[in-house]
């Protein structure tokens, strides 16, 4: 039961959810592995919120183009609506400015109407309220008025109808603009979300690098002086110039020997001058020898973290004292391991 309810917490601690999206907590497992994942994560999260802010800016223009075409109407729009007072005041001259009866009687018998030629009748219905004013309509004929006037009366429907298209047109530009308003608002709060999300993956980012760092880098192995440097020396036993593939701390008998980085027990046992040994390999050709332990704290095949114990100083070996002899090699040959753990 207990094992279960492990799980169950590992895994709500495994993902925070940041409004919409989620961002995946990467903790307790392969560093390098981790980050990769992260990087990856991230890279994702940056293409989206640039998608995001791209789909935000064509969303702004078509607003913007939606408003301008409105802005459009509305100014044709009032000029038919001037048109269209126009024709309307016309049409009211027409019904009150007739002449009587009488004068109707008048003008027949002395054949006097005046002829509705072509630029007479172009004024009547196209020019404006005072050049219409100055037409003589009580001179017209019934016949020629009721053509000014069914001219008139078919202009008027032809702006009414446009009027319409235009007021028709301009709800669908609008909705259009409230549409994208709509869309904008959820672009913004994405927006906001992959801003926290990517704040959050590159804390988790610098987390993980500092980890990688550690988990890739080397401790010195044991307290103590170091009593030898890597490379060429006389030899204490043998009194030979030789290499020194190592370098050797010296301390007590039983100073405790921790694992320099984390890795997979290679090798644990007797090894000639060296005496009782660990060799760790941690991965792409690096490993790390341990000479001359009086005893040993691990097997072969154990996982080991950084700074776990893995044995005790000694002597044993050819050595004139207790000291640790401790290598790092690079692909099977000793590199100075100065360049790894520092002086």
């Amino acid at each position: 039961m207990r094992s279960i309810k492990a799980a169950v917490a590992a895994v709500a601690l495994a993902v925070f959810i940041i409004g919409t999206g989620a961002v995946t907590v990467y903790a307790d497992g392969n560093p390098r592995a981790e980050l990769t994942a992260i990087n990856k994560e991230l890279k994702a999260k940056a293409a989206e919120e640039t998608a995001a802010k791209a789909e935000s800016e064509t969303k702004t223009a078509e607003m913007a183009n939606f408003g301008e075409e409105i802005n459009s109407y509305t100014i044709h729009s009032e000029y038919l609506q001037e048109t269209l007072d126009i024709i309307n005041a016309k049409l009211g001259i027409m019904e009150t400015e007739r002449p009587s009866a009488f004068r109707k009687l008048l003008l027949t018998l002395t054949n006097g109407y005046t002829v509705l030629d072509q630029y007479t009748e172009y004024v009547a219905l196209s020019s404006d309220l005072q050049s219409f004013k100055k037409i003589n309509l009580l001179d017209m004929s019934d016949e020629d008025a009721e053509k000014v006037v069914e001219g008139l009366q078919a202009r008027k429907a032809s702006l009414e109808n446009e009027l319409i298209q235009i007021a028709e047109q301009k709800i669908l530009l609008q909705s259009g603009i409230d549409t994208r308003m709509e869309e904008l608002t959820a672009l913004d709060s994405r927006l906001n979300e992959l801003g926290v999300e990517i704040q959050q993956l590159s804390g988790e980012k610098s987390k993980k690098e500092a980890e990688v760092k550690k988990a890739e880098s080397f401790i010195k192995p044991a307290s103590g002086r170091v009593s030898s440097p890597f490379g060429y020396r006389i030899h204490p036993v043998t009194g030979a110039r030789s290499m020194h593939t190592g370098i050797d701390i010296a301390n007590g008998s039983g100073t405790s020997i921790l694992a320099s980085r984390g890795g997979i027990v290679e090798r644990v046992g007797y090894e000639g001058s060296y005496g009782k040994i660990v060799i760790i390999n941690h991965g792409g050709g690096l490993t790390s020898l341990y000479a001359h332990l009086s005893s040993y704290s691990v097997k072969v095949g154990q996982r080991v973290e950084q700074g776990q114990r893995i044995g005790s100083m000694g002597s044993t070996g050819r050595a004139t004292g207790p000291h640790l002899h401790f290598e790092i090699r690079v692909n099977g040959t000793a590199v100075n391991p100065y360049k790894y753990i520092g002086n």
